[in-house]
């Protein structure tokens, strides 16, 4: 997510619906969002369904230890 500049509401909904079709069988594993992006997704609580790793190898590794 590290080109990602902003999210508006319509992706927010979209990554929150993946975190639900996912739950119980996988995680949601967001990668090297901007300082902005991340902020974005603090706030609206999306932290509390997915998790947020500085890099894309991070969210691999974590990804699949889960």
């Amino acid at each position: 997510l590290s080109g990602l500049e902003y999210v508006g509401s319509m992706g927010l909904r979209v990554f929150a619906a993946l975190a639900g079709k996912v739950r119980g069988t996988g995680v949601v594993c967001l990668a090297g969002p901007t300082e902005f992006v991340r902020n974005t997704f603090e706030v609206t609580k999306l932290t509390a369904l997915m998790r947020v790793y500085p890099t894309r190898a991070a969210a691999v590794d974590a990804a699949r230890s889960a």
